[in-house]
């Protein structure tokens, strides 16, 4: 059995891709969880992200991969071995290209596909709403918020640490690729739940942590030929001007007049990987259909430079989808309880994909609007998704409530 190294923030996901596929993992990354534990061998990242070179320096002799959000940190991703573990990914130098708005969005804008307007400095962002100041480092949305007269009189204006852009109408989605060879070819896209007041639990004022955070996301999503056609086009400018290799994301607004309209771009294995990969599962069962094995395809990207000649859609009467579930706001740290993680181990006891996931141990120490644990499900419409994620959901926090 070959071994896959993954390295990120949280790489829970990843991994059980990378077993599914066939690997043996071994992960380093800042949380440790009792569900990767259980799966890989995990090396712990105390000191976030600076130890990761020495952790890799220990790993098995065998490819890495990253997932969110190394792509924060390019100067360290060049730091990291390759001799004995050669990346399976995007360089440091076309992650900082792929994550530089001044780069991405003119090649899309010359390409004929709708992008936001952007701007490098505060003088030329309208401080009326209709724009938002991002962090040029950020993960899962968190720091973005609107860029208003308030923003405007208080706010970071330094173009080192964020960049403007105008905020688009629309549903939020993302679509993830795979590239090589400076082509590109869609694996699938995915409605994103972003801002949902029920992830953390109890009604939250909008802050810069919440207004704009990652939730979760539910897929497939299946499109009409010709947004099809346009999520293709966008995939084909990013790998053939960029370079990129392998799996990458492309977070969008699809707008009410039917355009995709690109606003960022994640150059690694992406968090909805894992709902298209569960979605293709379900889809597959009973059939002689292959599921999707993204890692697979990652694998054979990077290391060989191939591409799928297609990829076999799922069902319209399979999907699949995940919530990120939030500590409730609050002055104090707070313990994850005993009951909450006897819960989650009888949930994963029915049959099927695990309904909880990202799970940290009994009694370990939690933030205030930190990132708890994940809850899945599967259904044939969003609106069942999107209910059976709820009431897992509401369960949890009422746990929590009461311990």
């Amino acid at each position: 059995m070959s071994t896959l190294n993954i390295l990120g923030a949280s790489t829970r996901a990843a991994a059980m891709s990378a077993v599914a596929a066939g690997y043996e993992v071994w992960c380093a990354d800042k949380f440790g969880d009792t569900d990767l534990q259980a799966i890989a061998t995990v090396e712990r990242c105390e000191n976030y992200p600076d130890d990761l070179p020495f952790l890799l320096s220990d790993a098995p002799r065998a490819p890495w991969i990253y997932t969110g959000a190394l792509e924060n940190y390019p100067n360290l991703l060049a730091q990291l071995p390759t001799k004995a573990h050669p990346l399976w990914g995007n360089s440091a130098e076309v992650v900082k290209l792929a994550r530089d708005p001044a780069v991405w969005l003119p090649l899309l804008k010359t390409a004929n596909i709708t992008v936001p307007s952007w701007a490098v400095d505060a003088d030329e962002a309208p401080h009326d709403g209709t724009w938002l100041v991002k962090p040029r480092r950020s993960a899962s949305g968190a720091g973005i918020t609107r860029w208003d007269v308030q923003q405007a009189a208080t706010g970071t204006r330094d173009p080192a640490t964020v960049f403007w852009q105008e905020y688009i109408p629309g549903e939020p989605c993302s679509a993830v690729f795979v590239a090589a060879g400076r082509r590109a070819v869609l694996l699938g896209s995915t409605r994103q739940l972003i801002g949902e007041p029920w992830c953390w639990g109890q009604p939250v004022t909008p802050t810069a942590t919440t207004s704009f955070a990652y939730c979760g996301s539910i897929g497939p999503w299946h499109w009409p030929d010709a947004i099809t056609e346009q999520w293709q086009t966008i995939g084909d400018v990013l790998a053939r001007e960029l370079n990129l290799v392998g799996l990458f994301g492309v977070d969008a607004q699809l707008t009410s007049n039917k355009r995709i309209v690109p606003v960022e771009i994640n150059p690694r294995y992406t968090a909805s990987v894992e709902v298209l990969e569960r979605a293709s599962l379900l889809g597959t069962f009973g059939t002689r259909a292959r599921a999707l094995r993204a890692i697979t395809l990652h694998a054979a990207a990077c290391s060989e430079g191939k591409l799928p000649e297609r990829v076999i859609p799922v069902p319209n009467a399979a999907m699949s989808g995940k919530t990120v579930l939030y500590a409730p706001p609050s002055d104090r740290p707070w313990r994850f309880p005993t009951a909450a993680a006897h819960w989650a181990a009888v949930m994963n006891l029915q049959p099927g994909p695990p309904s909880v996931a990202d799970l940290p141990a009994a009694d370990s120490l939690h933030h205030p609007s930190q990132p708890i644990l994940t809850v899945l499900a599967d259904g044939g419409d969003e609106e069942e998704i999107r209910g059976k994620l709820t009431d897992l959901a509401s369960e949890f926090y009422e746990l929590l409530e009461s311990d």
